[in-house]
């Protein structure tokens, strides 16, 4: 079974564990489109961080 979350409930879930922990500057992450969409951008300009984005099927 194959399961996904949106870019807005993965936002919610980082602030949850932002309240524990701080935030990096960076978030190296791959190209899902959670990732990539603009829920996760605003996000993560609205807390100065970036996402990092890898090529597909290249991990670091």
């Amino acid at each position: 079974m194959d399961a996904s979350i949106s870019g807005r409930r993965l936002a919610r879930f980082l602030d949850e564990v932002a309240q524990q922990r701080s935030l990096p500057t960076s978030i190296v992450c791959d190209n899902g489109p959670e990732l990539t969409s603009k829920a996760m951008f605003f996000w993560a300009r609205e807390r100065k961080s970036t996402l990092a984005l890898i090529q597909p099927g290249k991990p670091i």
